[in-house]
């Protein structure tokens, strides 16, 4: 950001909060929108028994990855390291808890 490269992040505490509130603030609820559109589409009549944490999960990927099935299984087949890790099931460990 502007403030952290002239250092003026320290000097000016509180304003720096300010701004960061400031440009926090989404100009529109448009991606909202997106997202409860996402969640329909996934969660329907005859997927009704799905779990809200795979719903989650579902809305993750959509949301996150602009990416075609098969341009998605040619990505991951290419990269041995990261379906290691999809096979380990650490993914699981993480959102135990939540």
């Amino acid at each position: 950001m502007i403030f952290d490269v002239s250092g003026a992040t320290k000097k000016y505490k509180n304003l720096y909060r300010i701004v960061s509130a400031a440009i926090s603030i989404p100009v529109s609820n448009a991606f909202i929108e997106r997202i409860f559109s996402m969640a329909s589409i996934q969660w329907t009549k005859e997927r009704n028994l799905l779990e809200v944490k795979t719903v989650r999960a579902l809305l993750l990927v959509s949301a996150n990855f602009d990416m075609s099935c098969i341009e998605m299984h040619k990505m991951l087949s290419g990269n041995k390291k990261l379906l290691e890790r999809i096979h380990l099931g650490e993914k699981y460990r993480k959102f135990e808890d939540e």
